[in-house]
């Protein structure tokens, strides 16, 4: 198998992984550990958007925002903008958990709010320690993992919903 159809497998196994996730976020009707109602995910959703339409909008955004990695052969070093991702998402997300940590347990209760919160803390630690050791020479496809992952956790678990339901 060539190179260029690895990789191309490596993008499109990555591209429908996040559009099953994306719809697994909003699917339920209520918030829920496997579908945390994330903020990215529930303003389009607020809008009128049909969850289709956001599940590409998710896809669209992943494409455009890693966008070099996608054609790049090499890296000296992860890419800059996804190592800001993860840090300013880290350090956003304790924000809104310390922020919404009452409102989830008044409105999504005890066991939701904190099983998200371990969640949410083990794919922060798994995306860091994972940019930590990789960090000189990374591989296209620890390159490409990290993003996705990262992709999937700012649009699912780093900005769960925590309160109350319209």
């Amino acid at each position: 198998m060539s190179y260029t159809i690895k990789r191309s497998t490596h993008i499109a196994l990555a591209l429908i992984v996040i559009g099953i996730l994306t719809n697994f976020s909003i699917s339920t009707n209520v918030p829920h550990i496997l579908s945390p109602f994330s903020l990215p995910l529930v303003i389009p959703l607020f809008l009128g958007l049909p969850i289709l339409a956001i599940v590409f909008i998710s896809i669209f955004i992943f494409v455009l925002f890693n966008s070099t990695i996608l054609y790049k052969i090499s890296f000296d070093k992860i890419p800059m903008r996804l190592q800001a991702l993860v840090g300013v998402t880290c350090i956003l997300s304790i924000i809104w958990f310390v922020l919404g940590w009452e409102y989830g347990l008044t409105y999504q209760g005890t066991q939701y709010t904190r099983g998200i919160a371990l969640l949410n803390f083990s794919i922060a630690c798994i995306l860091v320690l994972f940019c930590y050791f990789v960090r000189k020479r990374p591989t296209w496809i620890q390159v490409i993992t990290i993003a996705t992952l990262a992709h999937i956790w700012f649009f699912s678990y780093a900005f769960p919903y925590l309160g109350e339901l319209l």
